[in-house]
């Protein structure tokens, strides 16, 4: 099923679309594929934080 229609930008949509888990596929444009891999990115770094940027305790 192709779907059409106006949002008030990609972020916006790819919030939306994260609701659908995984019941679609978004193959275009490329910028709202680059959105939610940023978004990804980021949710990963709120479960898998990088402790490299805090100092060891000695």
């Amino acid at each position: 099923m192709l779907v059409r229609f106006h949002s008030g930008g990609l972020f916006e949509l790819a919030n939306h679309l994260f609701s659908w888990a995984g019941d679609v596929v978004i193959e275009q444009p490329d910028g709202l594929k680059r959105v939610i891999e940023e978004r990804l990115v980021a949710a990963g770094s709120m479960l898998r934080p990088d402790l490299s940027q805090y100092p060891v305790k000695e």
